[in-house]
This record gives structure tokens, sequence and C-alpha cells, in this order.
């Protein structure tokens, strides 16, 4: 198992994200960038993300 830790945005794949979220069917509001990008909004709110992967698929996802 290899695990990769990403600490610099701007390598999110924020389209992979969304569509991901988009099309599972439990996928919602709180796992998506739209809620990351507003909850990095909040004054003293460290956002994160944690991403399954699969060949460099999206297979989960846990933010907040």
């Amino acid at each position: 198992m290899n695990i990769d830790l990403i600490t610099n945005e701007s390598k999110i794949d924020f389209d992979q994200w969304n569509k991901f979220v988009e099309n599972h069917p439990y996928g919602n509001f709180f796992q998506s960038p739209y809620a990351y990008n507003f909850f990095n909004t909040v004054p003293k709110h460290i956002s994160y993300v944690v991403f399954t992967k699969v060949d460099e698929k999206i297979i989960g996802v846990l933010s907040g």
C-alpha cells in the first residue's frame, strides 16, 4: 500500500473530486470541493480532505 501526503492544494484534482461526489449514490455537499472551499473561508477553521484512490481514481472521500 502506498500513502501519499499532498499538502499543496494546487495538486488536488477538484474536477475528479466533484465528479466522484456527484456520481456517488450517497455523495453530498459536505463531501464536495464546494464545502471544502466554503469552510476555508471560515475564520480559524483549517479544512482538510483525505482521498482513497485506486489507480489514481478516487473511490472515497473524507473532508472537513
